[in-house]
């Protein structure tokens, strides 16, 4: 039989709104424990240099993870690594399994496991990931002001961050398997009108680099002819997926696309579960998930006094 401990608040992913999420709910006195399947950070810890959340100039990522993760441990927050399989609803909690000698059981559940940027797979792509390829255009592309740049996929995403980096770089290509674009015909007028070289029918089949990324081999799918662009970042726009399988092992509500859904406090369709941050959809942004992420802890505080019989009113808070 596993060990079974109990607490407050499991929350589930150790990212920005997860550890934002601790924060709050520790800070309020709830028994807290934050679960990460691997290391705190998520797709932050990649980030090599960032310059657009408030109050800092520039921080790395790590720093930025470690500062949260040493701030919700300080307030009574405990992080381990675990990988959660499922969610069950109990008699008045929830039951967190983890199929690893030791399951939970929690008064509140905040479900902040993100989503991951979809990959190439190709030969140095996750070897140059923070310096030189990236997934996130608005996060590091003023890196890339006057430099050479390209943009792999064919959807709106990709369309879109062509037409943002043709703004900051010196040259952008947009490369594509396709004939055609699969984006809005009006984001491929504006990538034409700023001068953005399309490259079509072609695949990236290698990042080249040294200590930087200095160039990409493409491929033409219907010549097998291949060349090598000299570009100083590669920027890989291929879609994101949600990690949302915990969030349906309990019946949680999802969107179309997999998100999971949830009202203004971050309440899912299943009492006691919240979630926050990037696995709720919308703008993926290292401030968006902490908010998400003080919402959901502040609101799950509330709820589990509701549970106890307490009234608590936290509009000032």
């Amino acid at each position: 039989m596993p060990k079974i401990i109990e607490y407050d608040l499991v929350i589930i992913g150790a990212g920005p709104a997860g550890l934002t999420a601790a924060l709050y709910g520790a800070r309020q006195g709830l028994k807290t424990i934050v679960l990460e399947a691997k290391q705190p950070g998520g797709q932050v810890m990649t980030t090599t240099e960032i310059e657009n959340y408030p109050g800092f100039e520039t921080i790395n990522g790590p720093e930025l993870i470690t500062n949260m993760a040493n701030q919700a441990k300080k307030h009574g927050a405990e992080i381990k690594t675990c990988d959660v399989v499922k969610l069950v609803q109990g008699k008045g909690v929830i039951d967190v399994i983890t199929g690893k000698g030791t399951d939970y059981k929690s008064k509140a559940v905040i479900i902040a496991t993100g989503s991951k940027y979809k990959n190439l797979g190709i030969p140095g792509e996750t070897e140059f990931v923070g310096r030189g390829v990236s997934y996130c255009t608005t996060c590091d592309g003023p890196f890339f002001k006057g430099k050479t740049v390209a943009v792999i996929g064919g959807g709106n995403s990709a369309l879109s961050a062509a037409e943002f980096l043709s703004a900051l770089a010196k040259k952008v290509y947009i490369i594509h398997r396709r004939a055609e674009f699969r984006g809005s015909e009006a984001l491929v007028k504006k990538i034409d009108a700023k001068g953005v070289e399309k490259v079509l029918d072609s695949v990236g089949v290698e990042v080249k680099g040294d200590k930087v990324v200095t160039g990409l081999t493409i491929q033409n799918v219907n010549t097998k002819e291949s060349k090598d662009l000299t570009v100083d970042g590669v920027f890989i726009r291929i879609g994101v997926a949600p990690t949302s399988a915990v969030a349906m092992s309990i019946g949680v509500e999802l969107s179309e696309d997999k998100y999971v859904n949830v009202n203004r406090n971050m309440q899912t369709n299943v009492p006691g579960v919240f979630a926050a941050g990037d696995i709720t959809g919308g703008v993926r942004q290292i401030v968006t998930a902490c908010g998400d992420g003080a919402t959901a802890g502040l609101m799950a505080y509330k709820y589990v006094r509701a549970q106890e019989g307490k009234k608590v009113d936290i509009i000032d808070w």
